[in-house]
């Protein structure tokens, strides 16, 4: 055969290799991604499989065959321990070391978002796996990341859910339990920290603790429905660890809403002291087994069980000892009577105490409940003896103060019906003017006014309504972390209609519009102020809350006629319909005087006429008169033609309204302070000898004190 003649070879041109190269540097980047994506999800099932305890193999998957158990070593990574979700019993694995010994790599959390969409709601194994990665987290400490996975799966799912449901558009979410846990877990971790969580992770006690609470979306839920911005989380995550711990088996459970009320009251030192004031510390566990123990063996007026948080904070933080609980407990036949605001007048009242003006001095030995109930006392002791022994029968109670006409005085207030939640706030309360009083927040140890403590009897608290409005908020919290803030701010809408007549959702809505300041629209704050005005038309301090609000973002629009006539229409209707709340219409009065303030000079003679007006008006209430006063003074500083008119009205108005001569020792005491208060007024505007005039009255009514002393 003749041979086939050679062809020249052809060698590629560089374009060639150019274009190979661009391939390359194409392709390579995809198949790396579609490389990734197999062994995340090879490392997702891996992770399921395990959480199932069985091994993965990916050729078992193809033939369809069942995985095969995982083998247990000599070291396990997990010890696989009960926990207890509401309603079901499942056994998760809980960390025992952060890596495997086997492997000198750090365990890496995974980065993929929980799906919280159609399905894996209803998959036993999403949640199985939500409390093995919570397990996993309080050993490693990776918080961050847990938190991050969390909301990336949460808010698609929220974003899913339909619009026309309004308030109800998230219910069927929380169905799913496996949800519930992600979005308590997750507005849990936001509010404590991460940090706070890994300093607890550090205490073998408290991570066990964290191990279990977390797991349980009830247990958050109540927690995060009771906490508030003043709370030391740390201290008291650490104190209701400590209390959780302390249950026995057949209690565990039973007492979660007295562990959250102790948490958040004892998240401080807490003490108690009586005539020596000395301070006696209280110890938070004592404290906690006292009520547990004797709510177990119904020893109480109460069912502690049956108490919400918020209630009971206003029962543990007794501001006694143990042995005066116990005190009360055997005595309670004889202090209960008919209703437990007699417990009050048991106390006799001590006037010696008051013309003696040695209250806490003898008969008294140690000042005791007992020693006062044996010796008597005046109004503080009474509203102490009786709020002191309510908290110790298990009745949510608290002290109050007010100003009134007679001076300075103390009663107290109680939960009367615990079964619908009413409050009586008016037991030991003087009619003369003593229409708002003040207590001191458990909780927070501020001072709040008692509207406040009314409020958490309001039947709403009682209703489906509330839950569904504190869920409300906290999805607007998650959506307001993603920077969702159109979302966040329709969802806390929405939580003011799903119970209006809270007043933590109220505030936040309206922190919510004023973040965003000029853009939120005039008529968006006219319907806020209506509405609140519309769900509180028994309320007038929370009316008082929409005209703050009103003076705030509305008022600025207005001319002068409307000024006039919506301040003085708002003042009239509270003089027809709370004429008893001197308080409140002092507060009205202050807001328009703000408003025309706004120009000093211009409308100087409204400011002035407003304030002599007042102290003519509602001099037989000293609380406002004194207001008034000053208000009146500031008006007219430095013009000493306008001094001197002032102080001819004021000693005008005393003389006519106040300097009634009673020997009412309350009413005596109360005028020589108001007469101290005028004195310095005549001694601003340089008054010597008006002022030398008043002393001397001053001093005729103290030798009558005097008098009253020997007696």
């Amino acid at each position: 055969m003749r041979p086939r003649p050679s062809r020249p070879v052809k060698r590629p041109s560089r374009r060639s290799h150019t274009k190979d190269l661009l391939a390359i540097l194409i392709l390579a980047p995809a198949v790396w991604w579609v490389g990734s994506i197999a062994m995340t999800q090879y490392d997702l099932r891996v992770e399921a499989a395990r959480a199932e305890g069985k091994s993965y193999s990916i050729v078992s998957e193809i033939l369809g065959k069942e995985q095969e158990p995982l083998a247990v070593t000599t070291t396990p990574l997990v010890d696989p321990t009960p926990v207890k979700i509401p309603d079901k019993e499942i056994v998760v694995p809980v960390v025992t070391e952060t890596k495997p010994k086997t492997n000198d790599e750090p365990v890496v959390a995974n980065e993929e978002p929980y799906p919280f969409i159609g399905a894996p709601l209803r998959d036993p194994k999403q949640l199985a796996t939500l409390v093995n990665d919570t397990a996993l987290r309080i050993g490693d400490g990776k918080w961050e990341n847990h938190l991050s996975r969390l909301e990336r799966g949460l808010v698609p799912a929220f974003k899913a859910t339909s619009q026309s449901n309004k308030e109800k558009r998230y219910d069927r979410l929380w169905e799913s339990k496996y949800f519930s846990l992600g979005a308590t877990q997750n507005a849990f971790i936001r509010r404590v920290t991460p940090n706070v969580l890994r300093s607890l992770a550090n205490n073998e006690d408290d991570g066990q603790f964290l191990r279990e609470v977390m797991v349980d979306p009830v247990a958050l839920e109540a927690w995060l429905q009771t906490v508030k911005a003043e709370d030391d989380v740390e201290a008291g995550l650490r104190t209701w660890a400590k209390l959780w711990r302390d249950d026995p088996k057949e209690l565990r459970g039973k007492y979660l809403h007295l562990q959250v009320a102790m948490a958040v009251v004892y998240d401080r030192p807490m003490s108690w002291n009586r005539l020596v004031r000395e301070s006696h510390p209280i110890d938070p566990m004592k404290r906690y087994r006292w009520y547990r123990d004797h709510d177990a063996k119904h020893h109480l007026e109460t069912d502690l069980t049956k108490l919400q948080p918020y209630e009971l904070v206003w029962v543990v933080a007794a501001d006694v000892s143990e042995e005066e609980l116990d005190w009360t407990l055997k005595e309670l036949r004889r202090l209960k009577q008919q209703t437990w605001g007699q417990a009050y007048g048991m106390i006799r009242y001590r006037m010696d105490f008051v013309t003696g003006g040695k209250p806490l001095g003898p008969p008294y030995t140690d000042g005791s409940l007992a020693d006062i109930l044996k010796c008597g006392g005046i109004c503080m002791h009474q509203a102490h003896f009786a709020a002191s022994t309510a908290k110790a029968a298990g009745i949510p109670s608290a002290y109050v103060t007010g100003e009134g006409n007679r001076g300075g005085h103390a009663w107290f207030a109680f939960l009367e019906n615990d079964r619908q939640g009413s409050w009586n706030m008016s037991t030991g309360r003087y009619a003369d003017g003593y229409s708002c009083g003040m207590t001191g927040d458990p909780q927070t140890g501020k001072a709040v006014k008692e509207f406040e403590v009314q409020l958490l009897g309001d039947k709403q608290r009682r209703s489906g309504g509330y839950q569904l409005c504190r869920r409300l908020m906290i999805i607007a919290g998650i959506y307001a972390e993603r920077g969702e803030s159109d979302l966040q701010l329709e969802t806390l809408r929405y939580a003011t209609e799903a119970a209006d007549r809270t007043l933590a959702a109220w505030e936040a809505y309206a922190a919510c519009l004023e973040d965003r300041g000029d853009q939120v629209k005039l008529d968006v704050w006219k319907t806020v102020v209506r509405d609140i005005r519309s769900a509180f038309d028994e309320w007038p301090d929370m009316r008082d809350l929409a005209d703050d609000i009103e003076a705030r973002h509305i008022a600025k629009t207005w001319s002068t006629n409307d000024a006039i006539s919506a301040y003085r229409g708002k003042y009239h209707r509270l003089v027809k319909e709370f004429p008893d709340r001197m308080d409140l219409i002092l507060r009205s009065i202050e807001r328009e005087a703000s408003f025309w303030k706004r120009d000093p000079v211009k409308n100087f003679e409204r400011v002035r006429n407003l304030y002599r007006e007042t102290m003519r008006e509602h001099a037989d209430h000293l609380p406002t008169f004194k207001a008034a006063l000053e208000g009146y003074y500031q008006s007219v500083k430095g013009n000493k033609e306008e001094e001197t008119m002032f102080l001819n009205d004021i000693e005008r108005t005393f003389r006519r309204k106040l300097d009634d001569g009673s020997d009412d020792v309350f009413r005596m005491k109360t005028i020589n302070s108001l007469i101290g208060i005028m004195e310095s007024y005549y001694e601003k505007c340089g008054q010597e000898e008006r002022c030398r005039r008043l002393k001397r009255e001053a001093e005729e009514i103290q030798k009558k004190l005097d008098k009253l002393k020997k007696q």
